[in-house]
């Protein structure tokens, strides 16, 4: 279950956009991080596609915006999304046509460009990480444990999120 505000996503994942201020991108992972989540890393295609569709639908979030992968010793890499977390590579690329550009360290997604469609509509794009920018911050989604009671029994259906079903206990 997502947060107020919160979008159910993929993988049990929340998002949350904020189009209202444009900030660093460390002031964009410090605000995810004072929500309870960091920027959003896009770990599989599936979740990279479901973004771009999202985003491409809903015009309030077409700007350009800050998502987790950065630079690092010349390796592009998720930055951790906890305290003491090591980055991981970055498997999944989404990079605009001619990028990275090596005109930054840090990833941006493209916002929607001036033409009805375009190759670099939404994809990854390298900036320098002190432009403004908005954010996409990602969080796992709130598991809810209850236990329903049949019979005097516990109920082998007991781990629900808002919108799946996450699995058997027994």
């Amino acid at each position: 279950m997502c947060d107020n505000g919160w979008i159910t996503g993929l993988h049990n994942s929340c998002y949350s956009f904020d189009t209202n201020r444009a900030v660093t991108w460390q002031q964009a992972q410090g605000l995810c991080m004072d929500m309870g989540g960091h920027l959003a890393t896009l770990d599989t295609l599936d979740e990279m596609y479901w973004m771009k569709g999202f985003r491409g639908y809903h015009s309030t979030l077409h700007g350009e915006a800050w998502i987790s992968g950065r630079r690092m010793n010349g390796v592009w890499k998720w930055v951790a999304d906890k305290p003491g977390a090591q980055p991981t590579k970055i498997s999944h690329f989404d990079w605009s046509k001619n990028q990275p550009y090596k005109c930054g360290d840090c990833v941006q997604r493209f916002g929607r460009s001036k033409e009805k469609f375009s190759e670099a509509w939404l994809n990854f794009d390298d900036m320098e990480c002190d432009a403004a920018r908005y954010n996409i911050c990602k969080k796992k989604c709130a598991v809810i444990h209850f236990n329903l009671l049949t019979n005097n029994k516990r109920s082998p259906y007991r781990l629900f999120t808002q919108d799946q079903f996450i699995g058997f206990t027994t």
